[in-house]
Order: structure tokens, then sequence, then C-alpha cells
């Protein structure tokens, strides 16, 4: 009795509720709520370039140890090391060598960890042998002269995080290093003139690790990272007789995932907000300095950041690409605004956009001529963030271009008409709907119109393992319930299952056999629905018992993941979805990258022209752990996982070998080709899944049940008690929104 065309004169009334109607004063406000943040340097912009010579090749990895800016050179280590002037023409096919590798170890089979330069252009570097931890201190002169040598000995226990510098230099020549917990300092001749303990700053020097930043006039910072709970501390290395730290937590300690990198006028800070910030040392303020997106790079890649001027900054990209490590570096300079190329806007708002999605706005930035895209987030925790992108929606001006509907109420924008038919965009050449799963398209079409094309998905599927459960007729929810209640010897599901059975089991049955959206009924205080709760409170999993399961619920992420799951409950399991009212599988999908077009973007061409670009570009990883919607990605997916790979034995004959190696438990699978069969079966389980979404509307309804069933599951109420409640804030619930 579930129905759905109801829904559209209670999503009005809701509509005007929200605040639709103030439409014209409330757009305007769309983009502050979405993340836009005034720069204060509005005049000028930063253009990103490719640097000559900046791709390197399989088998070198720079690090933020690769790069040093001193005087007017930037310091460069890949084997020797290697400078080049930091104004002027940037071109990496064109370095100095300053020493080879050869000077710098004296044929000595080792490895350069970290070096320094100081402004008399003294190198200062750490090495030590490939296999151990036992490197000694250097300094060598700028004529080449080797000042001193200092053994450190084991530096096994030393924690600093990888790739971090641990040496740096003040004005003076003294030296600072981090050795175990301890930090160094050596005069210019390589005395020994100071040793701080560390180790009530790293109370496990297991879980903790520590750096050092050079800073304008000399400042040393020291960084002690805990990887136990993502806390970093930050202080000022105070020089005299004896070294003192002078806490700044507040300024840059915050948390470890945000990068700290060199900066001339104070540290580089890299937040998670798009932004690369500047700390001043004077003020203990930090400034924004430039938005990532804005200079079209992926912040997700970037590994390093160099600042070469006031106008200029290097960054270092890495990325991996079956299984390869590809890195390059990008210049960045700031330009006036009017000297940068003009292109044509397109705002994109999401909620949570995905890394495949940032990665393709970048990428598509740096292929156009014509349009450059913008991400405009909204702020999950602002409550009337969501108000205000409903009111832009709703306006002929200050509508977003693109809208990320991942995770949000499709059908609500759909049924209001907020969003363009895609099927209007479609043509031969382009994206045709003949492409994608045709009940995928099925799925998100409202009223003859397709609101939005999801690039990926994953589902929610029930491994069953128990042939009782298959045997048993019909999958229906009555069947199941009465093949559940003649076993004795399992579980429905694994004990200790992180699974609601209510909501996600039974959430689609519930749907379709207690509520009427269209006549705007609901019929909750029955037996039948009493009967629902003491089943469900009977198939709770046990905790602390050894029963086997005749069903495992996991999310499907793709070919790899099904095989895998395949492997471990058996050859013989079969994939099934939720029971509905009406006997169908219901599998609840997770739609991911689901971009439409508003009605009233301003920018529609431009619009379409980065979905077009999105929907069609497989260099990104955005399927790397979810199904494509696309066949054609699908297919070649599907191919992968079934063909065999072989490497040649020694008498020449073919030998199937492993697509991938697990490790679980101390042991090692061998995960090879998946057989044909299951993966037909799997794709018959594709092209057979309902991607209608689920309403807000339905969704409160499914939680109203979660929320007031939890007392009864608990043994704290009746069922009939229980059963009242949830009909009388369900029948509230559906009369507020007819």
């Amino acid at each position: 009795m579930r129905g759905r065309s109801g829904l559209i004169d209670g999503i009005r009334k809701w509509r005007r509720r929200a605040g639709w109607a103030a439409a014209g004063i409330l757009a305007g406000l769309l983009l502050s709520a979405c993340g836009k943040e005034e720069t204060g340097t509005a005049e000028n912009v930063y253009v990103s370039e490719a640097v000559p010579g900046g791709e390197f090749s399989e088998g070198t990895f720079l690090t933020q140890c690769s790069f040093k800016v001193e005087g007017d050179y930037l310091y460069y280590l890949n084997g020797g090391i290697y400078r080049i002037l930091r104004e002027g023409e940037l071109n990496f096919e064109e370095i100095e060598l300053v020493a080879s590798r050869e000077e710098l170890l004296g044929g000595r089979d080792e490895r350069i960890f970290c070096f320094t330069v100081d402004r008399a252009r003294n190198i200062y570097y750490f090495a030590g042998p490939w296999q151990s931890m036992t490197p000694a201190l250097y300094k060598r002169s700028a004529d080449g002269r080797e000042v001193y040598r200092i053994a450190l000995g084991d530096w096994e226990s030393m924690s600093g995080p990888a790739n971090r510098p641990v040496l740096a230099v003040d004005e003076e020549e003294n030296l600072y290093a981090l050795d175990q917990d301890s930090l160094l300092r050596f005069d210019r001749e390589g005395n020994l003139t100071d040793k701080l303990s560390l180790k009530e700053e790293m109370t496990d020097i297991q879980t903790a690790g520590a750096y050092l930043l050079e800073g304008q006039g000399g400042r040393i910072y020291l960084l002690i990272e805990n990887k136990t709970d993502g806390s970093r501390a930050a202080y000022e290395i105070l020089t005299g007789e004896t070294m003192q730290l002078k806490d700044l937590k507040e300024a840059l300690g915050k948390t470890s995932s945000s990068g700290l990198y060199e900066g001339l006028t104070g540290p580089l800070i890299r937040e998670g907000d798009d932004w690369l910030y500047q700390y001043n040392p004077e003020t203990g303020i930090s400034e924004k300095l430039l938005c990532w997106q804005d200079c079209d790079v992926y912040r997700n890649n970037i590994q390093t950041v160099i600042q070469l001027s006031e106008e200029r900054i290097l960054v270092l990209m890495s990325e991996i690409a079956s299984s390869t490590v590809r890195q390059n570096l990008l210049l960045l300079t700031r330009l006036p605004a009017g000297e940068a190329a003009q292109k044509e806007q397109v705002t994109l708002v999401s909620m949570t956009p995905s890394g495949d999605l940032e990665k393709s706005v970048v990428k598509f930035n740096r292929t156009s001529d014509r349009y450059h895209v913008t991400i405009r987030r909204l702020p999950e925790d602002d409550e009337g963030a969501q108000a205000r992108l409903d009111s832009a929606l709703a306006s002929e001006e200050g509508a977003p271009d693109l809208v990320d509907l991942t995770n949000m109420d499709i059908v609500k924008y759909a049924e209001t008409g907020a969003l363009e038919d895609l099927y209007q965009y479609m043509g031969d050449g382009e994206i045709r709907g003949e492409a994608y799963l045709s009940n995928l398209l099925e799925g998100y079409t409202f009223d003859g119109k397709l609101a939005c094309i999801p690039k990926s998905f994953r589902f929610l599927g029930l491994y069953v393992t128990d042939r009782r459960l298959t045997e048993a007729g019909e999958w229906t929810m009555e069947k199941v319930m009465e093949a559940a209640d003649q076993v004795s010897d399992a579980g429905l599901f694994p004990d200790q299952w992180d699974y609601d059975i209510l909501s996600q089991f039974c959430g689609e049955y519930i749907l379709g056999k207690f509520v009427d959206l269209e006549k705007g009924e609901c019929c909750f205080d029955g037996e039948e629905f009493c009967s629902l709760l003491e089943w469900v409170r009977r198939r709770q999993p046990q905790s602390g018992t050894l029963r086997e399961s005749m069903m495992t619920p996991m999310y499907v992420r793709g070919y790899n993941d099904y095989q895998e799951h395949l492997m471990a409950l058996g050859e013989e399991t079969v994939l099934r979805g939720t029971p509905s009212a009406e006997g169908r599988e219901v599998f609840p999908v997770l739609a991911e990258n689901a971009l439409g077009i508003p009605v009233n973007a301003g920018n529609k061409e431009g619009a379409w022209a980065f979905l077009l670009f999105f929907l069609q570009n497989e260099e990104t990883d955005g399927t790397a752990d979810a199904f494509p919607t696309s066949l054609a990605m699908l297919d070649r997916a599907e191919e992968k996982a079934v063909t065999p790979l072989y490497a040649m034995t020694g008498d020449g004959e073919p030998e199937e070998r492993p697509h991938r190696i697990l490790y679980r438990d101390g042991n090692e699978i061998e995960i090879y080709a998946l057989p044909q069969s299951a993966a037909n079966a799997l794709r018959d389980v594709l092209e057979r899944i309902d991607f209608k979404p689920r309403s807000g509307l339905e969704q409160a309804v499914i939680t109203i049940v979660e929320e007031e069933a939890g007392a009864f599951l608990n043994g704290q109420k009746t069922a009939s008690g229980t059963a009242d409640i949830i009909q009388n804030r369900v029948g509230n619930l559906i009369n507020e929104n007819r």
C-alpha cells in the first residue's frame, strides 16, 4: 500500500514552511553558507602551471625533506644536491649540481635522510647505511670541504614522522637535530652544546613523532605529533645557553591532519578546508594565503609546499596510479586578476564532495578554455544551510549551476520541480540513455524527467549461507520469518553484528506494509506490527554466543569486494536483498557523485559540459571501491575481475597467478580470477536493483520506528504500547506533510 504521488502536495507545504517564499532574500546567502570566503586580496589570483622537468619517473620519491629555500636558491635533494634560482624561470631540466652523491657520501653505500642549508651555503645532512639506522651528521662547507662528521649511534628508536625534516640550522650556524627522544644542538664546529630531553613531551616514542621547521630570523619550530589521537604539540625553540620551548599549540598545534611547511615569513599551514594559511610569528595569527581549488590544485595529492617568494609557491604533487607513485611539480604564481585567463564560472554546491569529484573539477578546469568550476561546500553543522540551499534552488537568481545530491533528499527536489530533466541534454556521441544501467535511470526518473545520473554506487546485500532460507520459497518477509522460526541451531544474523534488523532488514517491508503516503494513512497499531516487533526481538544478535548465522549483511563495494565475501563465506553463498511487502528483493543503495542541474541555474551549458566530462572521466579513483553506473565501465570492471592472469614457469608453460594477495589473521590468501558464474549472478543482481531513492519523509518514518522500538527491544515497554506511540508520531508526521 506504499504510494508516492500523494507526497507532492505535502512537500510543497513543507517547502513553504522551510522558507522557500523568502527565496529572494535568502538566495544571496547561499554562497556564504556553502563555504565562500573572502581572501582580502580579490584583486589577485594564483595561477598554476607545470614546471619543466618537474615530472619524476618511477623510482624517484621526493618528500618535504627534498627541498630547501635559502638565499637566492631553491636547493633540491635527489641523489645529489642541486640548486636553481628561485626567481626567474623555474626549469628543473637546467638545474645546477652543488654536490654529487659520491661527494656527499665519499663512496659509501648510504642514503641521505634529510638536509638543510645555512645562509653561508654550508650544507648539513643526515646519512646512514641502507640496511640499518645508524646515521651520522655531516657539515659540508660551500667550497666542498667536510667540516665535521658526527656519529649518532643507533637511531632505530627515532620516531620522527616519515619524510619530515629532523635537522634545522640558525643564523649562528648552530645545528639542531632530533635523536630518539631528545633535541641536540651543535655549534659551527660540531661540538655538542646542549641536549634537551623530550620525554615529557613525547610520553610514548612508539606513538609520537617529532620534526623541525626553520623560520624567518633563525627561528626554529619543534612539532610533536601523537599518532594515537591525532594531536599535535608545537613549540618555538628559544636559544640561549640552554634551550627552552615556547608553547605554540594554539597557533600551530591543532591536529596532525593539517600539514605544516616552511615559509619565508612563517610556517605554512594546510588545513582540511581547502585553504593554505601562513602563520605570522609577530602577531601569532594565521592568515589565508590561497585557496587550492581556485588554483586548480587537488589538495589530497599535495606532498609538500615550498614558498619561493611572496608571489610564487611550488607544490609537489603525488598520486598512486596502478601501484606506481607519480610525482610532479606545479608552480603557483600570483597575478593581478585582470591578467589571468577569464572563464565562465560554474558553481557546484556539495555537502561532502568526494575525492573523485574534487579531482575531476581540477582536471576539468585545467583542460577547459571556457569554463571554471568552483565547489562551494554546504556546512553539515549549519542547520540553516539546507534551508538556504532550498531557497536558492527555488530562486530565479542565486541558484548554483550544479548540486551534488549525494546524501540529500533527491525525491524532494525532483518532485518539486527544482531540477532540470537530463534526458533533454543527451545526444549521440555524448551521454546516451542506453549507455547506463536502465534500472538506474528509471530509479532517478520522476514524472518522466531524469533528476541526476550518479557516477557510482554501493549497495547493501544479504549473503545467505543457510539453504533452509534459500529453499523456503518466495522471498517474502512472511516466508523468511517462518523459515527462521523453524531453526534453533543458528541465528538469523552473526552474533554481535552491527546491524539494525528493524530499520535495515525490515525497513522497506514496513514502508510498504504499514504506510500509505498517497492516502495519508498508517496502521502500526495492530496485531501484525506487534508480531513483527516480537519476531525482531527474538532474532536480535545475541552477545556472547557462538551460533552459526543464516545470512550476513554487508555492503557490496565492487567485484573485488564481492569475491572476497564469497571466499570468506563459502562457494554456495547466495546474494539476496531484503524482503519487501510485495515479495520483491530490495537492495538499499548508496549512490555516489549524483549531480543534478537546478532549473534556475544561470550557466546550464557550462554545468552540462562539466557533468559530461565528469561522467566520462575514468582517470580518477571514484569507482575503485564502488560499482560504476556506466555500462562500458562496468563491463571493463567485470572483464578485469574474471580474466585469469598468467606467468611463464621455468619450463616455458603458462601458470595462473593470483590477482592479488590478502593477509588475514597472519594468513596469506591468494585471490584468483572471479568465476564467470559468480560474475553473472552479481550482474543479475545489479540489473534488478530498484534505484528509486527513499524520500526524506519515508526516512523520517523509519527513524521514528527505530527510535520508539528501542525501548521495547530492550524490554522496557510492551509491543502494543510501542506500536501506539509509533502510530501517533507517524500519523502526525504524515498529516503535517500533506
